[in-house]
């Protein structure tokens, strides 16, 4: 294996902010690094896949190879292939560029057979929509390697050679990186645009708007923190197989089941009885945690039924909830960006029409709010105090420029 080096060509005008407790656990845990710096990419492009400019050259590749890791996981190669969101062939050349520089030989050999396949079979990986033979046999020999020197450790190790982290206290790493978000009119625009879309997509798409109502809607409200990727499961006492999603709630790892009726909140229940606890595991890690500790399912938490999560979209979209949450968050004195958002209830408001009330969670975990929303206008409350925070009309939600 060639010695890990440094990328020639750096972007050095812009250097990403990590915190410093990270770093200092880089031996113990390069995996922490990555992830640190996958979620930082994140909120740079407002929950986009970056671009040629957005980030310093290694950030990107890291990003995109650690992308790739967590694809392959949960869903194998073919899986990693039908979701790219951009032109494949820069994505491809980014991950084998970082597998390469960062010296994950193991994991270069299975990536070119892969990369082989793209390049004789291009219309086949234009369209793919199901496990490719050839993709799927690659993906066993990919697991085993993560289970014994995981990628994220050669990726961590790497990056922490380049020039383009900057260490930062606990306290100052989400401020940092909204600063470096707005700090052009036309990155500040681009970021408003995709955070919009990201909360958009929160409070439409039928699964994570059913899994986050479902933990919002029990006795004690458990909002949604991270949406893990679907995964084989077993479930109930027969251990029959299922595809299932972790989900990290404020209390903990839960397991989220979409079945006929709707869906399904569940305990996570470790096949191991020595399975460690989540405590300092970063809430974007599911799928290593899942990987080395399988999870099966316990007993039934909470249940909302599809016509309950069809209703709450169409409330969502009619009272632009989208737009009155984007808008409360940045009216904060310390704006905020939203992490996760849980539809904790729909009802008919007080003056008459809908209303919901949505639970927040932001900045990474590290803030939480509830928004109550009517056709007249939106307050933000702090939680768990309830103290009311940002109350906006609906012109002033339709001023802001995001409706």
């Amino acid at each position: 294996m060639e010695p890990l080096k440094p990328f020639g060509k750096q972007q050095g005008q812009v250097r990403v902010p990590v915190r410093r407790s990270v770093l200092q656990r880089l031996e113990k845990d390069p995996g922490a690094l990555v992830a640190e710096i996958y979620s930082a990419t994140l909120e740079l492009t407002g929950g986009a896949i970056p671009g040629a400019d957005d980030v310093p050259l290694a950030v990107r590749q890291l990003f995109q190879a650690e992308h790739y890791r967590r694809q392959v996981i949960s869903a194998g190669h073919s899986g990693f292939i039908a979701a790219a969101e951009q032109d494949l062939s820069l994505s491809l050349a980014d991950i084998g560029q970082a597998l390469q520089s960062s010296g994950a030989d193991a994991h270069l050999a299975l990536f070119d057979q892969m990369q082989t396949w793209v390049a004789l079979n291009p219309e086949d990986a234009e369209d793919l929509t199901e496990d490719e033979p050839a993709l799927v046999a690659l993906d066993a020999p990919f697991r085993a390697l993560e289970l014994s020197k995981g990628l994220s450790t050669a990726l961590g190790r790497w990056t922490a050679l380049q020039p383009v982290l900057k260490p930062v206290a606990e306290a100052d790493w989400s401020p940092s990186l909204r600063a470096l978000a707005h700090s052009t009119p036309t990155q500040a625009v681009r970021h408003k645009s995709a955070s919009l879309a990201a909360i958009a997509r929160a409070l439409s798409d039928p699964a994570r708007l059913g899994f986050g109502m479902a933990a919002a809607s029990q006795s004690r409200p458990d909002p949604v923190v991270h949406h893990g990727p679907c995964v084989q499961l077993e479930v109930g006492p027969g251990g029959d197989a299922s595809r299932g999603r972790p989900l990290q709630t404020i209390s903990g790892l839960r397991i989220g089941l979409r079945e006929a009726q709707g869906f399904s909140l569940y305990e996570a229940v470790p096949n191991s009885g020595d399975c460690p606890g989540l405590s300092g595991l970063r809430t974007d890690r599911l799928d290593d945690f899942l990987l080395h500790h399988p999870h099966s399912t316990g007993r039934r938490l909470a249940h909302v039924s599809m016509e309950r999560v069809k209703t709450a979209s169409r409330i969502c979209k009619a009272l632009r909830a989208p737009a009155a949450i984007h808008a409360l968050l940045e009216a904060l004195p310390q704006p905020a960006s939203a992490t996760c958002i849980s539809v904790h209830a729909i009802a008919e408001a007080s003056e008459g029409g809908p209303g919901l009330v949505a639970m927040i969670v932001a900045d990474q975990a590290s803030r939480a709010f509830a928004a109550r929303i009517t056709e007249k206008g939106a307050v933000l409350l702090s939680e768990p105090s309830h103290e009311s925070l940002v109350t906006l009309s609906r012109d002033q939600i339709e001023a802001a420029g995001v409706s």
